[in-house]
């Protein structure tokens, strides 16, 4: 079975849109989080993980992030290995994006990880690009006819053996 993975912590998060548009066209879906939220998407199975332990007493106050994303990493692998084992292997897994910005006529970019936005109008455009360049490009074009505001990106990235099938 092939489809998409979403992998959050507190999915869906920012995944929200994306996951619903997605089901609504058919696209099988998973996700894998530490915390499942109750309002979660419909038609998107999760697997819950959870965390082994804390960070360890006493790290370096600025390796405590860093330790605390690898457990949940490794958390999140072994889910993710449950599912392939269940035979799920997902065509793409969205990542986190680049945020492309009009503002008074200047264009800017910003690397995510992004905040989760709580009030946010905005629809959703799937663009295949050959490169991260080329989806910043597309995504000014887009603010060139929008007007000020901001987009933005994410990755879907593709298994050329199953897409092709």
């Amino acid at each position: 079975m092939a489809g998409v993975l979403f992998v959050h912590n507190n999915f869906p998060a920012q995944f929200r849109d994306l996951a619903e548009v997605l089901v609504g066209r058919g696209v099988a879906c998973q996700s894998i989080s530490q915390a499942h939220s109750e309002d979660a998407v419909p038609g998107v199975p999760f697997i819950k993980y959870k965390l082994p332990r804390g960070t360890t007493i006493g790290i370096f106050p600025l390796a405590v992030r860093a330790e605390a994303d690898m457990i949940r990493g490794s958390m999140a692998m072994r889910a993710a290995q449950k599912l392939k084992e269940q035979g799920f292997t997902p065509d793409s897994v969205p990542a986190e994006g680049v945020r492309v910005r009009l503002r008074r006529g200047k264009l800017s970019t910003t690397d995510g990880p992004f905040a989760e936005a709580k009030e946010v109008v905005g629809g959703l455009a799937i663009v295949k690009a050959g490169s991260r360049a080329e989806a910043i490009e597309w995504a000014k074009k887009f603010l060139d006819v929008a007007g000020d505001g901001e987009t933005r990106i994410f990755q879907l990235y593709e298994d050329p053996a199953v897409s092709e099938k």
